[in-house]
């Protein structure tokens, strides 16, 4: 009967670790409002807030964390001029700096007012990823969903947190670069979406920072206003998102990379593919357009040359 019973216990114990294991590394891309405030205050629950720093000192979500983004090494500037990802090592320490371990389950909380602080957070979701730490979700609508329920509560003093080491585990096949692109426009195989707007990806108009006009040659384009209910900081759900897809004709079989001028709305795209819709062979293309379009002997493609002489 004590056997009996001792083995019982054990089940129990078992069972109660493996639940609160899973409820730090089960983490879904996306919570909501109601979650956050359910969890926020939960030992191995980070709240990382990506705001500028006037906004979080005016008030913040109980317990969160300033992440000075995008300062402090969650991109690093070459030569070139080019924002990349960090290396490892300084991704460590800035995460450790604020003191975020590895047992955490990071959520991320942008402005949420527009699609662009929504890819903001797809991007660090996607850096987090990248260097191994699977435990990360987006606040959808971010701040601005929080604030609108009346009943969220509020902080506005910083908060302090042990410190913590976290060490990172990189995933290169999340990151694409120039030479992945060019072997798949060789073979043929896979699908490169453009995330950017219309405009730009036609040949019509460029970012200011990128001397040439145009996209990758062959590239699928889905802008990415549509990722979100009305270009605003609602991600769309899962079956919004299939029919938006198959509207444009993007089938997602095989190999995918995602890209934008500098990668961050490329980011919201991956996220969108690999976290929303399942399709986990896709990749984000570091640096983006800027990069493809640095060198001379890349290919690109202009549909639209309003300024051309049509004679």
């Amino acid at each position: 009967m004590v056997i009996r019973l001792n083995i019982i216990v054990c089940l129990v114990v078992a069972l109660v670790y493996v639940m609160g294991v899973r409820s730090v590394w089960a983490a879904e891309p996306l919570v909501d409002v109601d979650w956050v405030k359910e969890n926020y205050d939960k030992s191995d629950v980070v709240v990382l807030d990506l705001r500028t720093e006037y906004e979080y000192r005016r008030f913040h979500i109980p317990g969160a964390v300033f992440a000075r983004h995008p300062f402090g090494g969650w991109r690093v500037v070459g030569r070139d001029r080019i924002a990349r990802l960090p290396s490892p090592a300084l991704f460590e320490k800035l995460i450790g700096n604020l003191e975020i371990g590895n047992q955490n389950h990071v959520v991320l909380v942008s402005r949420g007012e527009t699609v662009s602080p929504m890819a903001v957070a797809a991007q660090v979701y996607w850096t987090f990823k990248v260097m191994g730490h699977d435990a990360v979700s987006i606040l959808n609508g971010g701040m601005r969903a929080y604030s609108d329920d009346l009943s969220s509560p509020r902080a506005n003093k910083s908060a302090t947190r042990p410190t913590q080491p976290f060490t990172a585990k990189l995933r290169p096949q999340l990151v694409a670069n120039a030479d992945h692109i060019r072997a798949m426009l060789q073979h043929g195989r896979g699908t490169i979406i453009d995330f950017r707007a219309y405009g730009v990806f036609s040949g019509v108009n460029k970012e200011f920072r990128i001397d040439r006009y145009g996209t990758i040659p062959g590239a699928k384009h889905l802008s990415f206003a549509w990722l979100t209910i009305d270009a605003g900081g609602y991600i769309r759900e899962p079956g919004a998102l299939k029919r938006i897809f198959n509207h444009v004709g993007i089938a997602l079989n095989g190999p995918v990379i995602a890209f934008s001028d500098q990668g961050l709305l490329g980011a919201l795209g991956w996220f969108v593919v690999s976290e929303l819709l399942g399709h986990k062979d896709a990749r984000v293309y570091d640096a983006s357009f800027r990069d493809w379009a640095l060198d001379a002997d890349n290919p690109i493609e202009r549909r639209l040359n309003p300024g051309a002489d049509y004679k």
